[in-house]
């Protein structure tokens, strides 16, 4: 893992991707966890360079620190007129917190190394040179780059040093929230905040506070930083014409680009800290909440709710450490290693790849597969049957994410024999896949040219995940119960071609124009990460990683 190694996903303060709905609450984490990556490395940036103000006045949109409408109470809309955005619904448009659950989140366990890797990490000093990296960090460059030698010399270097090195010091979370009043921003937690976390709070509200929203219901005044005290409100915070809403609680401070994010973290009960040996930063989810798709899979392969990819920071890059997730009764998951066939029909070009090992009924007919697999019920229960268990069905699944076509998927299955049992389920109905072999494994595809692709492997035409470099062939072709890999690179290059395109169609084009093609070509420097999950003879998980 030398410096010159591009990182994988890493946290960041900044806000990031739209809200998660329906099937795009994957792609999202993918997609939101590197974007964070970008404005964070940009705070760093503005922390070392900074920004200078006019010298013939106060740097656009930094009102002074008390400024309120006159002849007003708050009233739960914002407080100040002095607007340099455009202004977000009032706050009668709270959501509910109830239905606005925790979909994923990413827990920084160890800020220093976190940090320290993303400064030294060669690939994003290099990406911060191109436009692709000076897009992430344009937005909120001028927040965090203000000097505090330039606004009231209330405290010296850039907000991004009061943020660093003091707010974010300690273990934080940087959470995204489901549902439909979430509005589609992530909220930054830090729980018991040390006393410099707390000092550099009151320094930022101090010299950038421009008025703000009452707290939210759910706080109440046992709950305030002082005894007897009244709970603080959530502040909006102004500097370079960008808003951070800031609040502050006995246990924990917020922050967010939006004011019903920061709400939302003020109400939700604190993250319990449950650090792994070694994983410096991890991705969390909720598969409960992630919808029934997502709650069933989870069900049917004997995993709890909750599961994460681990991290560790080492060598100035971020090093995969596994999948970590507990084992529910009633486990369906195996351990084998995944098939040469199987492998071998695999595109080595394809985005992501989650294999898996299941303990299924020896002799597989759709009833067999409804009693082992259906969800508990009471008039279900006293009719299913106990069925005979064979060997563990080997199957991959692929998911090519696109952003303006209709997003590829494909499935691989190990056993041939099982054919008529599955044809009901992927042929028909409105999400009915295309059929066909590949490398003798049953192959199902969402588009035809997807299909193609899977048969092109197999005979050798396109390269396969055989083909991969030496580290991923090696960790995906392990005895494990679960594997996901994701190619980065291939993903985030992609994605990037399908945005211009949406925006700029163009009938059979699979190029966009010279900036883009140079993003596209540092993307795809990003490495393909791995993570596995192993179930062993005492039902425990182990996780391990690899990466290219």
């Amino acid at each position: 893992m030398s410096a010159n190694q591009p990182p994988s996903p890493a946290p960041s303060p900044g806000p990031a991707a739209p809200p998660p709905g329906g099937n795009r609450g994957a792609l999202i984490a993918i997609v939101g966890v590197v974007a964070v990556v970008g404005i964070v490395v940009g705070i760093m940036e503005a922390r070392s360079k900074g920004t200078t103000p006019p010298k013939d006045g106060p740097i656009s949109g930094l009102p002074g620190p008390t400024s309120q409408p006159p002849d007003s109470a708050p009233t739960g809309a914002f407080d100040s007129p002095n607007r340099p955005e455009p202004v977000y619904g009032a706050m009668e448009e709270a959501p509910a917190v109830e239905n606005t659950p925790e979909l994923f989140w990413l827990d920084v366990h160890d800020p220093k190394a976190v940090h320290q890797t993303l400064r030294s990490n060669a690939w994003l000093g290099k990406a911060l040179k191109d436009p692709v990296g000076q897009g992430f960090i344009a937005a909120w460059g001028g927040f965090f780059g203000t000097r505090g030698e330039d606004i009231g010399k209330v405290f010296t270097g850039a907000v991004a040093d009061l943020v660093l090195d003091q707010v974010l010091a300690t273990r934080y979370r940087i959470v995204w929230y489901g549902g439909e009043g979430a509005k589609g921003a992530p909220a930054v937690v830090i729980p018991n905040p040390s006393a410099a976390a707390n000092g550099a709070f009151d320094t930022l509200v101090k010299v950038a506070a421009s008025g703000g929203f009452n707290p939210p219901s759910c706080v109440t005044a046992s709950e305030a930083n002082d005894a007897g005290a009244v709970p603080e409100s959530i502040h909006r915070v102004v500097l370079a014409d960008k808003i951070l809403f800031a609040a502050r609680l006995k246990d924990r401070i917020v922050l967010a680009p939006r004011p019903q994010a920061a709400m939302l973290a003020m109400c939700k009960e604190l993250p319990k800290d449950e650090p792994r040996a070694g994983v410096a930063v991890s991705l969390g989810f909720s598969m409960s909440d992630s919808g029934r798709g997502a709650q069933g899979f989870g069900a049917m392969l004997g995993l709890d709710n909750f599961a994460s990819l681990d991290f560790a920071a080492e060598n100035d890059a971020f090093v995969p450490k596994g999948l970590a997730a507990n084992a529910a009764g009633g486990g369906r998951l195996a351990a084998v290693a995944p098939s040469q066939e199987l492998l071998k029909a695999i595109p080595e070009k394809s985005g992501v790849v989650l294999f898996l090992a299941v303990k299924l009924p020896k002799e597989l007919t759709a009833t067999a597969l409804r009693d082992t697999l259906g969800e508990e019920g009471e008039d279900f229960n006293k009719t299913r049957k106990t069925w005979e268990l064979g060997e563990p069905r080997q199957a991959a699944v692929i998911w090519n994410p696109r952003g303006n076509k209709t997003t590829e998927v494909a499935v691989l299955w190990g056993k041939a024999d099982d054919e008529k049992a599955l044809a009901e389920a992927m042929t028909k109905g409105n999400g009915a896949l295309q059929t066909g072999k590949a490398c003798g494994v049953l192959a199902y595809a969402s588009t035809k040219e997807l299909m193609a692709d899977l048969q092109s492997a197999c005979a050798g035409k396109k390269p396969s995940m055989l083909q991969a470099s030496q580290a991923v062939v090696k960790g995906v072709s392990q005895n494990t119960s679960l594997s996901l890999t994701v190619n980065l690179g291939r993903v985030l290059s992609q994605l990037t071609l399908d945005g211009w395109l949406s925006e700029h169609p163009a009938p059979n084009a699979t190029t966009g124009p010279q900036e883009i093609e140079a993003a596209r070509k540092l993307l795809e420097e990003l490495p393909t990460v791995g993570f596995t999950a192993t179930v062993g003879s005492d039902g425990k998980i182990v996780s391990g990683g690899f990466r290219s």
